[in-house]
């Protein structure tokens, strides 16, 4: 919710959804929790992800989560994700940072991948705001090193009523390789 362009660039970690179950609960203003339990269509598998939120002041979000995609086959290692997010937005700007990590990715074990992804969104003026946004992914080992890449977003989101965007951008990839 706070990287408002997913539209343009996905999320670190991006997850196709599919069907589950999920519950939040809202223990005080400041704090609440969620769960998701989840088939994962086409394989024996089952995603459970849950996750904490912390709000301790107005705009100051920090966010922690945990998720399985529980493997049945025994020649397959579970692939676990975790996960920080620390964000602070207001009227005139939003800004953020999220780590993340992930164990036996593919469900092949030792296979990891770690990650960040951090930015900014600052309204320039009522109806425009300009962003930025940096996420570098790297593998363990190098083991996937031709798809570790550090990736950047520069753009201006102009929303000129309340369902037309425009946003031009421009995007940089720079691999690892």
């Amino acid at each position: 919710q706070f990287w408002t362009h997913s539209y343009i660039m996905k999320t670190l970690f991006g997850y196709t959804e599919n069907k589950g179950v999920s519950a939040v609960y809202k223990f005080t203003d400041w704090l609440s929790a969620d769960a998701i339990f989840m088939p994962i269509e086409g394989d024996e598998m089952i995603n459970y992800r849950f996750a904490i939120t912390f709000i301790p002041i107005e705009g100051l979000n920090l966010r922690f989560y945990g998720g399985i995609n529980d493997c049945s086959d025994s020649f397959k290692s579970s692939t676990i994700n975790m996960a920080a997010f620390i964000g602070y937005k207001c009227n005139r700007f939003a800004l953020g940072l999220e780590l993340n990590h992930i164990l036996n990715s593919s469900y092949i074990y030792g296979r990891d991948y770690y990650g960040y992804c951090a930015f900014v969104s600052v309204k320039v003026i009522e109806f425009a705001d300009l962003y930025i946004r940096f996420d570098d992914i790297h593998s363990k080992n190098n083991w996937n090193i031709f798809r570790d890449e550090k990736s950047a977003v520069l753009g201006m989101l102009f929303q000129l009523n309340e369902k037309i965007k425009i946003a031009p951008n421009f995007k940089m990839i720079i691999p690892k390789a």
